[in-house]
């Protein structure tokens, strides 16, 4: 049962980073220095 919710953490994270990484690159705003940048870049505030 443990294994099953592991694995399905682990798409989770998967599908959540390639998210991040498709929208990262979609907007073409940075020069593609990670996927923990484009996290920080899409949950910060809009100034």
């Amino acid at each position: 049962m443990v294994k099953y919710f592991f694995a399905l953490f682990l798409i989770f994270i998967f599908v959540v980073t390639g998210f991040f990484t498709f929208s990262y690159f979609a907007t073409e705003e940075y020069s593609g220095t990670g996927i923990l940048y484009s996290i920080v870049n899409n949950t910060k505030p809009a100034l």
